[in-house]
């Protein structure tokens, strides 16, 4: 399977949130309970949570991106991504 079409077609996804600046970890796991999905895998370092969703199908992926951009205003910046495992 190519890189593309597995990035197209795999439900799980990365997400790092930042932590600091008034963001806080109540406040990341707060935004991760909206998102819904189920967490495979997570890191916390002092400046960032990182975790990976898996979603049953793309369009729950889809709409909790949407929903993840709608949360943050763009207040906060994300990295969200194709399913890459945090270290």
């Amino acid at each position: 399977m190519l890189l593309n079409e597995l990035t197209r077609t795999d439900p799980r996804w990365h997400l790092a949130l930042p932590i600091g600046g008034g963001f806080t970890y109540d406040h990341a796991i707060w935004v991760l309970d909206q998102l819904g999905g189920e967490i495979v895998t997570s890191n916390s370092q002092p400046d960032e949570l990182s975790v990976v969703i898996a979603y049953p199908n793309r369009a729950e992926r889809d709409e909790a991106k949407k929903k993840l951009r709608r949360l943050s205003r763009g207040k906060v910046k994300f990295t969200w991504g194709p399913g890459w495992v945090p270290a």
